[in-house]
């Protein structure tokens, strides 16, 4: 297809991408409560949660293997976006299909066929950012790309929420399935830079003195020889925990505000709010992190979510508890901005489609523990605990986030040295 598309929109085209793929996520929890009473089930329960789980395990390990797999042929990018568009509309247009008669496994395998499509859009995604940008600006471009899929669904969940009002949650999820199709123009756009790219700003002559330094240094790193670093599993853990809270807590939000306040109307004001801060956190952390650095970042953004959540149980009124929503949203959003930036940053830009997808599926673990452990967990022991472990999570993830340094390269070149001589 060529790289001619200017750059400004091949970003512009993911943004949108990610902005349609955004409600398998962020506007799944508007469904529950209808699906529960066609099940005779509750909608926090495990057999409700399981569907979110499967687009979060999906979701993840499709981004792993199409990241892998676009890494060594850039040229099948924009092809991959396209199917992704299909794939992500398909999934939402059959599952409006799902009724009592058709049982809620067939649920379970068209949400599961769609979660494809957000796999490989934000793996793309995230991709393309770390791919076109580097140093200053990458956070920066990370963050911008992310704020689609983060803040997307606050224009596309109230749209869903008075479709099954007015009508029914087979309704919203065909009409909606049906605007998830405009991912296929865009998708035609999207490119990865070719393996000889120039970063701007630099000349070729030292883009190739920088490649060369970044090979010797032994920074440019694969999947397998990422693994096995103890930074990967430090990324790996912080990920995961950070996932977990954020997930878990995004499942629960109308059934939080509602026990939390007395008031129904707070849950469903998180669930449009969470998003649009989200993603706005997504984009501010990119370019803090840019200045301040990813460590201190996290530390700082992923601290205040932890403290948030922990408070979150004792703010009764309505205005406290969507104050402290917001600013838990805001600051749990980082993770997806902060997390894929250190991978860039210290595993090098030419495997970062393979190496973030394989630190991403830590989401899948994260989602597991959502939708089966967290959901026993809070039907067991209620909102105030379920608040305080995911509060807890989120700070051991700002400890760990900090206390990953970038490898030492003297250390990994000393290493290569000792194993060539023993071989």
């Amino acid at each position: 297809m060529g790289t001619k598309v200017p750059l400004w929109l091949i970003v512009f085209s993911m943004i949108i991408a990610m902005v349609f793929v955004s409600p398998y996520e962020y506007s799944w929890s508007l469904f529950t409560g209808p699906l529960a009473t066609v099940f005779g089930v509750t909608s926090t329960g495990y057999l409700i949660s399981t569907t979110f789980s499967i687009y979060i395990v999906v979701q993840a390990l499709t981004m792993f293997f199409s990241g892998r797999f676009l890494d060594k042929r850039r040229h099948l990018t924009p092809y991959f976006v396209v199917i992704a568009g299909v794939l992500t509309s398909a999934g939402w247009l059959l599952s409006s299909l799902t009724s009592k008669s058709t049982g809620i496994y067939y649920l379970y395998v068209m949400y599961g066929i769609g979660s494809l499509g957000p796999g490989i859009v934000y793996g793309v995604g995230i991709s393309t950012a770390l791919k076109w940008f580097h140093g200053k600006t990458r956070g920066l471009a990370v963050g911008l790309i992310d704020l689609g899929f983060g803040a997307g669904s606050f224009g596309v969940s109230p749209l869903v929420k008075y479709i099954i009002t007015v009508n029914n949650y087979h309704a919203a999820f065909f009409y909606v399935g049906l605007l998830m199709l405009v991912i296929i123009p865009f998708g035609f756009l999207v490119r990865y830079p070719p393996a000889d790219f120039v970063p701007y700003g630099k000349t070729a002559a030292q883009a190739e003195v920088v490649r060369k330094r970044v090979k010797k240094s032994g920074l440019e790193d694969n999947p397998r020889q990422m693994v096995s670093r103890w930074q990967f599993w430090s990324i790996y853990l912080g990920f995961f925990f950070v996932a977990g809270a954020y997930l878990g807590i995004v499942g629960k939000l109308p059934s939080i505000g509602l026990t939390v306040t007395g008031v129904a109307v707070a849950g469903f004001l998180a669930v449009y709010l969470f998003p649009l801060m989200n993603g706005i956190g997504r984009f501010v952390s990119g370019v803090v992190s840019d200045f301040l650095g990813r460590r201190e970042s996290m530390l700082l953004f992923f601290g205040i979510a932890g403290i948030g959540l922990l408070v979150l149980w004792d703010l009764k009124t309505l205005d406290g508890f969507i104050i402290a929503i917001m600013v838990i949203a805001f600051c749990s959003g980082p993770l997806f901005t902060l997390w894929p930036s250190m991978v860039g940053d210290y595993f090098g830009e030419v495997k970062s489609g393979g190496n973030y997808g394989l630190v991403y599926t830590a989401k899948a673990v994260a989602g597991l523990f959502a939708g089966y452990g967290f959901a026993v967990y809070y039907t067991d022991y209620g909102v105030h605990s379920s608040l305080l472990l995911t509060g807890v999570m989120m700070i051991i993830a700002a400890i760990i986030g900090f206390s990953t340094v970038v490898p030492k390269v003297k250390q990994v070149m000393a290493a290569k040295k000792a194993e060539t001589q023993s071989s």
